[in-house]
C-alpha cells in the first residue's frame, strides 16, 4: 500500500495545530491506528516548530504510507540544519529532537533546493498498527 498527502503551511504559530490536524485526518482517513496517529501527531507538531520558529518561511507536510512504514517530511525554505539540544531542567524549549530521536525509527535531513526536509519514520504494519521495535 502506497498513500501520500501534503499540506501547505504559512510561517504563523497557527500552523502547527493545523499540521496536527492535517496529519490526524488523513491518518484517520487511512485506517491508522491511535498509537501510530498519536506518534505521528506529536512529532509533526515538534518538527513543524521548528519550522516556523527557526526558518520563519512557507513549509509544507507530506504524509506517505510506504509498504510498512509512514513517513513525514516536513520542507522549509531554509538550509539550516536542526541540531539536538539538551537543555537543562527548567528550559523552556529545546527537547523537539530529542522526542523525534525517541519516538521515530529513524529520521534525518536533506537538502531540497533553496531550503531542507525535516522527515521521521514510524514503523507500522499491513494493517496501520504500529511496530514497537526492542
Amino acid at each position: 500500500m502506497r498513500l501520500e498527502a501534503t499540506c501547505a503551511l504559512r510561517p504563523t504559530t497557527a500552523s502547527v495545530p493545523a499540521a496536527r490536524h492535517f496529519v490526524a485526518r488523513t491518518l484517520r482517513e487511512w485506517h491508522l491506528d491511535d498509537d501510530v496517529t498519536s506518534v505521528a501527531m506529536l512529532l509533526a507538531s515538534e518538527v513543524v516548530t521548528n519550522a516556523i520558529v527557526h526558518a520563519r518561511s512557507n513549509a509544507f507536510v507530506r504524509v506517505r504510507l510506504l509498504d510498512h512504514v509512514l513517513r513525514v517530511e516536513v520542507h522549509d525554505g531554509t538550509r539550516q540544519l536542526p541540531t539536538p539540544r539538551h537543555p537543562d531542567l527548567h528550559a523552556e524549549s529545546g527537547r523537539g529532537l530529542m522526542l523525534v530521536d525517541a519516538y521515530s525509527s529513524v529520521w534525518g535531513t536533506s537538502e531540497a533546493g533553496a531550503g531542507k526536509v525535516v522527515w521521521f519514520e514510524v514503523p507500522c504494519d499491513g494493517n496501520g498498527h504500529r511496530l514497537i521495535s526492542a
